[in-house]
């Protein structure tokens, strides 16, 4: 059975998406539209950052735990950045 492509385009939806783990250390909130496992998440071209969406806490920017799928740039060529800040 293959899942579900959902595609994105800014920190706050890769965010809902992926971001379902509230057990790491410093993680103070979860999506709100967490994918299925087995689906993909497709981002668009750019940089995913923090300080222009939401994120799992001060510790870490996402936090996924036995959520199995596909995070994939909707390029080939690097294009997609998750900087960390």
């Amino acid at each position: 059975c293959q899942g579900i492509q959902h595609f994105v385009d800014g920190m706050t939806e890769l965010f809902n998406k992926i971001s379902n783990s509230p057990y790491s250390l410093k993680v103070e909130n979860t999506g709100n539209s967490i994918m299925a496992s087995g689906d993909t998440t497709v981002l668009a071209v750019g940089e995913y950052r923090c300080t222009e969406g939401t994120c799992a806490g001060s510790g870490g920017m996402l936090s996924t735990d036995g959520l199995h799928g596909y995070i994939k740039c909707d390029n080939d060529d690097a294009s997609c950045i998750l900087d960390g800040e």
